[in-house]
């Protein structure tokens, strides 16, 4: 029987790669928005918060989006895309899962806690992806890799906030955020996060197969 060819098992590898990261970039990309998109409800409506503490709450993630993606950069320099996306996915997971539990019993506190987690491992999947698929793509071809890298991010940003916040608003129980209790709003945040933490524990797996160890 004849063995498939060196060239195709690398074809066969790429693609693999590629579906994974793409599913890794949407993933990440829909979940970091949904929080973006429920955040504001939950702390106003749960929490209490008024209008400018709940603008200032809310910007707390991007500020450490910014200031994290320098070190998210060399920390995939460091230990290698493929074990930064399956880490970074994972403390997504734990981020989440964070957000959904903690922050019902610490309030504010623990939300804050939560997005101290979430928004750096956004940063090093996002790092990671990125590195992981245009090392492997041809001089001629990364500029449209590119462009469907930005195009899946930007689709999954619409879908997150789109899905995501239905998901929150029919878990509520009532037909109005703006009449709904404080425990219908922490009950829907709770598990629209929960769901958002089950996406990125199958991205997380999904990664993990489509980028297999090199062989020592």
């Amino acid at each position: 029987m004849a063995h498939p060819s060196p060239l195709i098992h690398l074809a066969q590898l790429r693609n693999r790669r590629m579906i994974g990261s793409l599913f890794a970039n949407t993933s990440a990309a829909s979940v970091i928005m949904s929080v973006l998109a429920i955040g504001p409800p939950y702390l106003f409506g749960a929490l209490g918060l008024g209008a400018a503490a709940v603008g200032l709450v809310v910007s707390v993630g991007p500020v450490i989006a910014a200031l994290s993606g320098v070190p998210a950069g060399l920390l995939v320099d460091r230990f290698g895309p493929r074990r930064m996306i399956v880490m970074g996915l994972g403390c997504m997971t734990l981020g989440l899962v964070s957000l959904a539990l903690t922050s019902l019993h610490y309030g504010l506190a623990g939300y804050g806690a939560a997005m101290c987690v979430l928004t750096p491992s956004y940063q090093v999947v996002v790092a990671a992806n990125n590195m992981s698929v245009m090392s492997g793509v041809e001089e001629d071809q990364r500029g449209a890799i590119s462009g469907v890298l930005t195009l899946s991010r930007s689709l999954a940003l619409t879908t997150g906030a789109s899905m995501m916040g239905a998901i929150f608003v029919y878990s509520l129980g009532a037909s109005d955020v703006a009449t709904a209790s404080p425990g219908d709003i922490a009950s829907g945040m709770r598990t629209a996060f929960l769901i958002a933490a089950v996406l990125t524990l199958f991205a997380t797996l999904i990664a993990k197969a489509s980028h297999p160890a090199r062989p020592k």
